[in-house]
């Protein structure tokens, strides 16, 4: 989901560890830097900051329908 500048990825249903090994996946496989976000009480979603999004867009644009585009600010 789009917020602000930035994305976040809704991973409400992934323990923390595991959203700590996607945000670590991100960082040493696509160089995105994100964080977890607590949205709950064992509620944990990945944000990306609208500085990383350019190097996001590049990655997902190729695969991503032209209806969808939106979602990822284009």
């Amino acid at each position: 989901m789009k917020a602000g500048k930035g994305l976040t990825l809704c991973t409400d249903s992934y323990q923390y560890s595991e959203i700590l090994i996607l945000i670590e996946m991100f960082k040493i496989k696509f160089n995105i830097n994100c964080k977890p976000q607590k949205r709950g009480i064992n509620t944990w979603r990945i944000n990306i900051s609208g500085k990383q999004m350019p190097v996001l867009r590049n990655l997902v644009k190729p695969y991503m329908h032209a209806d969808m585009l939106y979602k990822i600010g284009l």
